[in-house]
């Protein structure tokens, strides 16, 4: 298998909760849970030999979480490597995977839980050799994971599908292997429980050499990462508390006693701390997501005011001719089909020159700023008014042919009138040219009002003419 270090790790680091840097308070509140069930197993050790009754909904409930827990935690981390291709989470999914199928066939091998004997085929030993197999395993796992982080670091998959394959077949063969022990060569493995004793599972170094196990990963783990992260920290907690599963229980020493009630509430939370560090990844990521999109529609509106913003003329505000005609393309797109007429108004101020020459180009300037008043006054909301340039405006109506003769007629009359009252002898002649806006042309449109436009001049200006119509002029 090939592996490369990519930026893409660096990368993942800076947005992820698990591989960000732990914080001080988290530290802390790691470390007040571990001395938690510290405290909680060390002061119960006493009492750990004694007897309680059988509860089989305990044991029931408690078997279907943590095996849920860990296949929850493997799917979760191997959509994270999916992610992010990261080889040493492989070893953390593997571990979660092998830990819960094997859980599955501890709860089968149970006696009366399906079946007088257990529904798992083998022998007595069946119980004790899988739970023996899912403690190594995870502290198996958390092992390679370290190693992995220690010596090759930010290291991903060159192949991802290819690599997750490799582990798939081989976490198939030891799972294989770890079955068949227990069921096809189960006369061949050694008595580590005797009627319902697990005492001597000590005597022969078994627990020992578990409990190492464990050590030596939580030694690797914080030699390999010194518990930077918020997922080295929350692993090295799992650790704890699955050691102190294999402690007590080993202490208690019988099934149903105090200590194996204890182990199982331990053996518990390990695998909730597995499953939870990678449920607050996820819920990090959906805010994170959430907070993105909020960014990314407030940057978009931003983006668009400065887009349209741009397409403003800089004296008059009003759209530019570019950014006049894409309006009037949008809205011609939306009344495709239905009817509807398009009236093109071309205004040109009549005696705007002789306002610039005598009185100067800032009275000409204002001029023209209270002629894009006007309009703004007269136009509707889904009117389109524009500045092309000197002393020219245009104004776009859209409106079913029944009433777009009457709109068309009252706005234009209405600028007119209200450029006439602008004073210094200024007016405005309009031209109008109409189409239906399935055949809109807007530079033919254009066209047809600057000659409707410049028949208004001629007939005495201070009025409006329709294209096509060159005997027919309305003066406010």
């Amino acid at each position: 298998m090939e592996f490369r270090r990519s930026m893409e790790a660096e990368t993942t680091k800076r947005w992820s909760l698990t591989l960000g840097n732990a914080t001080i308070r988290q530290r802390k509140r790691a470390l007040l849970f571990s001395l938690a069930v510290g405290v909680m197993t060390i002061a119960l050790i006493p009492i750990s030999g004694i007897q309680l009754a059988n509860f089989p909904d305990f044991l029931a409930a408690h078997q279907t979480a943590i095996i849920a827990a860990y296949f929850i935690a493997a799917y979760l981390i191997f959509a994270f490597y999916r992610a992010n291709h990261s080889l040493s989470s492989l070893y953390l999914c593997c571990g979660c995977f092998y830990s819960g199928v094997v859980l599955l066939a501890e709860s089968l091998s149970f006696p009366s839980s399906f079946a007088p004997q257990g529904m798992l085929p083998g022998g007595p030993q069946n119980t004790v050799w899988l739970w023996y197999f899912w403690h190594t395993a995870l502290p198996t796992s958390i092992a390679l994971y370290a190693l992995s982080e220690w010596l090759c670091p930010g290291y991903v998959a060159v192949h991802p599908k290819r690599t997750a394959g490799w582990f798939a077949v081989i976490l198939a063969w030891v799972l294989v292997c770890s079955i068949a022990a227990v069921t096809v060569f189960h006369k061949s493995m050694p008595l580590l429980e005797i009627n319902g004793s697990f005492r001597n599972i000590s005597g022969m170094g078994i627990a020992p050499a578990l409990m190492a196990v464990t050590v030596i990963a939580l030694l690797l783990l914080w030699r390999a990462t010194g518990f930077r992260t918020v997922l080295h920290v929350w692993l090295g907690v799992a650790l704890i508390a699955l050691l102190f599963d294999t402690v007590i229980t080993i202490i208690g020493g019988d099934r149903l006693s105090v200590g194996w009630y204890v182990g199982r509430i331990n053996a518990f939370i390990s695998a909730s701390v597995m499953l939870m560090i990678y449920l607050g990844e996820i819920n990090r990521a959906y805010r994170k997501t959430a907070n993105s999109v909020r960014r990314l529609a407030t940057a978009n509106a931003l983006l668009e005011a400065k887009v349209e913003q741009a397409g403003l003329d800089f004296l008059t505000a009003l759209p530019g001719r570019a950014l006049f005609t894409e309006r009037v393309r949008s809205q011609r797109t939306r009344n495709i089909g239905n009817g509807t007429i398009v009236a093109v108004l071309l205004i040109d101020l009549d005696g705007f020159k002789q306002v610039n020459d005598t009185l100067g180009h800032d009275k000409g300037d204002l001029v023209l700023i209270q002629t894009a008043d006007v309009l703004r006054s007269i136009l509707r909301g889904t009117d389109i008014a524009g500045r092309f340039g000197g002393d020219e405006f245009v104004v776009c109506l859209f409106a079913h042919f029944s009433e777009v003769q009457a709109d068309m007629m009252n706005i234009a009359g209405r600028i007119v009138a209200g450029v006439g009252q602008l004073g210094n002898g200024i007016g405005c002649s309009i031209g109008i040219s109409l189409c239906n806006a399935d055949r809109l042309n807007l530079r033919s449109a254009l066209q047809q009002a600057d000659e409707a436009m410049y028949l208004a001049k001629k007939h005495g200006k201070n009025r409006f003419v329709i294209y096509g119509q060159p005997h027919r002029t309305e003066a406010a």
